[in-house]
């Protein structure tokens, strides 16, 4: 998972270092996984990343670290922490839009872990508007303004689909045994605020978790 993202970057360096090129800006994914498990606390940009060998933040931390190198060569460098991305293609709501057809909603945990979620349409056009915006650069939290937890998530796909279900409680520690480290993101508390990106003047068409999940389903 780490090579595949920092060592693409390092090649990228590698290259526009060595090459001339008119490339002004460089916009890289990473992911808020960067922060970590933080319960119920509203997370920003200049929040640091966790420090409990967390896997995925260890991982998401070196993304940036190598994404950050690149404005050595004077390029105008932008990172957006992504959050849980919904869309009918794939990631997370597949799954468990297949489970509810069975009347099933997996719990994961507890339930009540934090998901900073976001519309791909709203993703698509961040990356666009940090393209287009000049005087943006740093990080920015890729989520919705209103994150939901894990047990309000199934809930109100639920809702919207109409369907009765059976809420089932699934063991972090059996999920584990399947999903290996994966498994950890499941559980994971991480409460973004998209504040810093709506300053800087891009507004979201799916604000609502409501809103995404009509549009989507």
């Amino acid at each position: 998972m780490a090579d595949s993202r920092i060592e693409s970057l390092n090649l990228l360096y590698e290259s526009l270092s060595k090459i001339p090129n008119q490339v002004q800006t460089i916009v890289s994914a990473s992911g808020i996984g960067y922060y970590g498990d933080q319960g119920n606390e509203w997370l920003s940009e200049d929040q640091l990343a966790a420090r409990n060998n967390d896997f995925l933040s260890l991982v998401c931390d070196q993304w940036e670290q190598a994404a950050r190198k690149l404005s050595q060569l004077n390029k105008r460098v932008i990172i957006i922490r992504t959050g849980i991305v919904l869309t009918e293609k794939g990631g997370t709501l597949p799954p468990l839009l297949q489970s509810l057809k069975f009347g099933i909603a997996p719990i994961f945990g507890s339930g009540k872990q934090y998901y900073s979620w976001i519309h791909i349409q709203d993703l698509c056009r961040m990356y666009l508007y940090a393209i287009e915006k000049k005087n943006l650069k740093n990080v920015y939290n890729g989520v919705a303004p209103c994150p939901e937890q894990y047990r309000e998530l199934i809930n109100a796909i639920a809702r919207v689909k109409n369907k009765i279900k059976i809420n089932i409680p699934v063991p972090l520690s059996l999920l584990k045994i399947f999903l290996g480290e994966f498994s950890e993101t499941l559980g994971t508390s991480i409460r973004c605020s998209s504040k810093k990106i709506e300053d800087a003047g891009f507004q979201f068409r799916y604000r609502e978790l409501k809103e995404a999940l009509t549009d989507l389903i």
